[in-house]
């Protein structure tokens, strides 16, 4: 409404012959304009509350949520997808430590059994390793029994290839065959061709010396392998779990494996229904191993808050891909459920120790006596209790008169610059008259803004008033 009555004036006032009306019309114009500029900017800041004051959180952040922008909290899902490559999804919420059933008052190996019921597995088909790279926690089911590697060989021999660049032996670009060794790796892990991976078996020797470089990888350094391991085709989940470790703990000795595994198969096995966390695996299957049973198998870091190593080898008789990662996101499950746990007792102990470390009260601690006369009791103070309520209140009641303020500012505006130009151009009486009396219409505008001021500075509450009502006794004399 402003901005087009401004264009009226603007428009008739151009149309006037004399410079006199022209430019009091102009500046009448130009008072209109900051009116309305006023009136916004006293709307904007009315409305726009003080960073960190009478501020709600909102969907967990912000003051008032125990959480801070850019905390850890609010960083774990942006390093999930780092972490993770191709296929990595932001971690779902973590279990809490109570009320669990799956996993309450159970061991790992009840957890696990109950799973095979579930999926009517027989427990004789399958081997599974569980490794908490942060706590150390170590299961393993069948773990000492040789079973068909499968594809699952391909970790350690790339290990071995990678390890020679990072001791500069050789370095990626280097042909073997007729392929560079990083292209060579590449279609080993994250496409598991059974090809590429031949020339690699190839180039290492023979299959005793093949299988005597990867039980570097395979065994503790103070364990002989065994002739089972070096004439076969077979590994336990136990050697498949200590690979992994040495491969977790040491990733800057075999360069770019860790990052293939990451894009390997990122929505299969493990990770087929596995989206939460980031998955670092190699998988492997086997139509026909020799015994008349097919096999199915995947290995992996499964990035949860407590990066967890996972070995599964199952018979294709009661294997399946969907078993796979049920059972991964089962231990996910576990994992944040102990973690979980693990905080919850830790709290619990640092508070037992607190109150521990309060000393009682003894038999030298001075206690004052209750006084009985006026002079020696303690004088309190009391600060005005401050609420939301009361806080809102106040913030309303501010608001009328910064809009008040803000129409006398415009308009003392508007009649000084009128006054002024008719002073100034003005060439009759009664341009002066008119002159006078919107002085004295500034005059009076003044002394409202000074009444305005006086009346705030006489009730804004004192400079030391607290939020939180508060007591300070002044102890008494002996």
């Amino acid at each position: 409404m402003v901005y087009n009555a401004t264009l009226l004036i603007l428009s008739r006032g151009a149309k006037m012959k004399t410079r006199f009306f022209r430019i009091t019309i102009l500046l009448i114009a130009l008072c209109l304009f900051l009116s309305a500029g006023s009136f916004v900017y006293a709307d904007v800041t009315e409305n726009t509350p003080e960073i960190g004051a009478g501020t709600e959180a909102v969907d967990g952040l912000g003051p008032g949520s125990g959480k801070e922008a850019g905390s850890d909290d609010d960083n774990k899902s942006e390093e999930a997808f780092v972490l993770g490559g191709i296929g990595a999804f932001p971690e779902s919420d973590e279990p809490y430590p109570e009320g669990d059933a799956r996993f309450e008052g159970k061991t790992w190996k009840q957890i696990t059994e109950e799973f095979f019921v579930k999926r009517s597995i027989n427990p004789d088909t399958v081997g599974i390793g569980y490794y908490n790279t942060v706590t150390g926690e170590e299961h393993y089911h069948k773990g000492d029994i040789y079973r068909n590697l499968a594809s699952l060989y391909k970790v350690p021999l790339n290990m071995y290839y990678a390890e020679k660049v990072h001791n500069g032996e050789m370095t990626m670009d280097d042909v073997i065959g007729y392929i560079s060794y990083g292209e060579l790796q590449k279609y080993s892990i994250v496409y598991s061709n059974n090809e590429q991976s031949e020339i690699l078996l190839e180039h290492t020797g023979t299959h005793e010396q093949y299988r005597s470089a990867i039980a570097a990888y395979l065994f503790p350094e103070d364990v002989e392998p065994d002739n089972t391991f070096i004439t076969g085709n077979m590994v336990t989940p136990e050697q498949l779990v200590t690979c992994l470790r040495r491969l977790y703990n040491e990733p800057e000795k075999f360069p770019d494996v860790l990052d293939c595994m990451k894009q390997a198969e990122p929505e299969n096995f493990f990770a087929f229904s596995e989206r939460r966390y980031p998955i670092a695996h190699k998988y492997g299957s086997s139509m026909n191993d020799g015994y008349g049973l097919c096999t199915l198998n995947d290995m992996g870091i499964i990035y949860t808050d407590d990066p967890f190593i996972l070995v599964m080898m199952t018979e294709w008789t009661t294997g399946s891909v969907q078993t796979l990662s049920e059972y991964c996101s089962l231990m996910c499950d576990y994992t944040m459920y102990k973690k979980a746990q693990r905080e919850n007792e830790s709290e619990n102990h640092s508070a037992l120790d607190s109150e521990e470390s309060t000393p009682p009260p003894d038999g030298n601690t001075c206690v004052s006596p209750a006084p009985d006369t006026e002079q020696n009791t303690p004088a309190t103070d009391k600060a005005p209790v401050s609420t939301e309520s009361g806080t809102k209140s106040q913030e309303k009641s501010k608001a009328p008169g910064k809009l008040l303020k803000t129409i006398l500012i415009a308009l003392f505006a508007a009649c000084i610059l009128s006054a002024i130009a008719l002073l100034i151009f003005g060439k009759s009486k009664s341009h002066r008259l008119i002159a006078g009396s919107l002085i004295l219409a500034c005059c009076v505008t003044v002394l409202i803004l000074l009444s305005l001021r006086r009346d705030k500075a006489e009730t804004s509450p004192a400079p030391s008033s607290t939020s939180v009502e508060t007591e300070m006794i002044t102890p008494s004399q002996e």
